[in-house]
């Protein structure tokens, strides 16, 4: 009786300890910064530590938790904005991009020419990150993506996000 009494103290903590273990550790910040790094192609010409540092200031959030990281980095292109003259600026444009910690791959939903929803929507289905979101996070078009994709709606959810392409082909 004294044994099953010990056992039943004890359990608790080595479930605990149990659970503490499967967690991942993830380096985050190499994640963040290479997530950053897929945005380069729309910074122009600049000399490598120019670019470096405007990459390390890039503001980027983070969401999600330890199946998939969404991050949403706010970061600048070289666009047009006067049609009459051929004039390049700087605009602002939001990338949006997951990233698969099972899988080590990234997935690029917003703001690029081309994107992956596709691919990542294989993954994401039957996910536990499907069933567990809430939608309820602080930014809106990155909560209605996941919303939608919880539902099943591709199609709806690859309409969430704008694309910044390069207009001075």
């Amino acid at each position: 009786m004294k044994k099953c009494i010990l056992l039943l103290l004890i359990l608790p903590f080595y479930l605990k300890a149990q659970s503490k273990v499967n967690i991942k550790e993830i380096d985050t910040i190499s994640i963040v910064f290479k997530a950053k790094l897929f945005t380069l192609s729309n910074h122009g010409l600049e000399d490598k530590n120019v670019l470096i540092n405007n990459i390390e200031k890039m503001p980027c959030a983070i969401f999600g938790n330890n199946e998939f990281l969404f991050f949403k980095i706010s970061g600048r292109r070289y666009c047009q904005e006067n049609t009459d003259l051929f004039t390049v600026n700087w605009c602002d444009c939001d990338y949006y991009i997951s990233y698969s910690i099972n899988k080590k791959v990234y997935y690029f939903l917003g703001g690029f020419e081309i994107d992956n929803i596709d691919q990542f929507a294989k993954e994401y289905e039957g996910s536990l990150f499907q069933a567990n979101w809430d939608y309820k996070i602080d930014d809106e078009t990155l909560s209605n993506f996941i919303y939608y994709m919880a539902g099943g709606q591709t199609k709806k959810a690859k309409k969430c996000f704008v694309k910044c392409p390069e207009t001075w082909d």
